[in-house]
Formats: structure tokens, sequence, C-alpha cells
């Protein structure tokens, strides 16, 4: 399966634990999906990690959002997770790698 990418394009906190991340994505600039389906994304290594970690997250929005040239995900944040961490502090902007 080829990797895809995509850039994180706003991030809202809709309660402590839980992260809207809107996505734009790159390659390729639309997605064809259905309600429900997840892609997944991978975490870049932590200072002093050799690997990253793959997660995978529920597409949250409509298959319609912008052409299907962005896409929203429901993010739940886990105390020490490395995922959730990399979230946490990931700023907008920020291109990751998924398949999908």
């Amino acid at each position: 399966m080829q990797k895809k990418k995509l850039r994180i394009s706003k991030k809202t906190f809709i309660t402590p634990d839980t992260l809207d991340l809107e996505c734009t994505l790159i390659e390729p600039e639309s997605l064809d999906f259905l309600p429900g389906q997840f892609i997944s994304i991978g975490i870049p290594p932590a200072e002093g990690e050799e690997r990253g970690v793959q997660r995978a997250y529920s597409i949250a929005s409509s298959p319609t959002l912008e052409g299907g040239k962005k896409l929203v995900l429901c993010i739940k944040i886990v105390e020490g997770g490395k995922a959730s961490d990399f979230f946490k502090d990931a700023p907008e902007g920020t291109e990751l790698e998924y398949l999908g």
C-alpha cells in the first residue's frame, strides 16, 4: 500500500482530552471514503527513539468536505500515549504520512 501525505490544518480541543484534527490532503489531493472508514497515520519517532508508531483513526467528517480535500479526525488523548503526546504538541502545518 502506497503512503500518502496530509497536513494538520487546524487543531481544536473540544474537551481537555478530545482533539478534533482537521487535515488537508497533500498526496493525493483528495480521498474517496465512506463515513466510518479509517486511515492509519505514521507518528514520527520521539527524540532518542529509532522507530515511530502507526495508529488508526476513524474519519469523523463527510467525504464531501471541501470536495474530499480535507478530513477531520477525532482523537482521544491518552495520558502518556506516544501518538497522543505527539498530537498535543504538533503545530498546525505539520505534515504526516498515512495509509488508507
